[in-house]
């Protein structure tokens, strides 16, 4: 039903865990982090994790002072919101 009424408002649609991908990356009792790319960078992501990040390309990662699983999800659907219409990430912003 979204997707339609996006597509009806001729409205851009940002799908967290499709177009854009995370993961909790670690986490203390002062807060966590987590790793943000776009899908079209998944193979990049792979050789990310194969060479234990010593890649040229890094993932956005982002540091957050909240806990909880829940809110890596809600951070990642905020950043991904706010640049939903960017084709590559700006790590300054």
């Amino acid at each position: 039903m979204i997707e339609a009424i996006a597509a009806e408002r001729s409205a851009p649609l940002v799908r967290v865990g499709h177009d854009f991908l995370y993961s909790a990356q670690s986490h203390s009792l002062d807060g966590q982090s987590l790793l943000l790319w776009l899908r079209e960078e998944q193979p990049k992501m792979d050789e990310y994790i194969l060479k234990e990040g010593h890649s040229s390309w890094q993932p956005l990662r982002v540091s957050i002072p909240l806990l909880g699983y829940h809110q890596v999800q809600n951070a990642a659907t905020g950043i991904c919101d706010s640049g939903g219409s960017q084709t590559t990430w700006d790590q300054n912003q």
